[in-house]
């Protein structure tokens, strides 16, 4: 299931980790976020990306998954507008 995750997953900043890179995902309702920094592998200064993921408590949802991203989800039919809507209401 994680590669499916990432493989689907909409790709955005990530306040938490300004200087790495993130994706966010949803499966079967629930909201996943992974986020990427790179480290150093050997003495030659190569770098690796390494992933850490996890779900996203449906209360937080709000404030860390960007607006941007649920925007696209509603956009590809995985999340609907009255859920999105919802969602934003808790923002507040």
């Amino acid at each position: 299931m994680a590669q499916a995750l990432l493989d689907e997953a909409v790709e955005s900043a990530d306040r938490a980790h300004p200087n790495g890179r993130a994706l966010y995902a949803m499966h079967e309702g629930a909201f996943y976020k992974a986020y990427c920094h790179e480290v150093n592998v050997a003495d030659d200064q190569e770098h690796e990306e390494v992933w850490h993921g996890y779900p996203v408590r449906r209360a937080l949802v709000p404030q860390q998954v960007p607006c941007r991203v649920l925007r696209e989800f509603v956009r590809q039919g995985r999340l609907s507008r009255p859920e999105y809507r919802k969602l934003m209401g808790a923002a507040k």
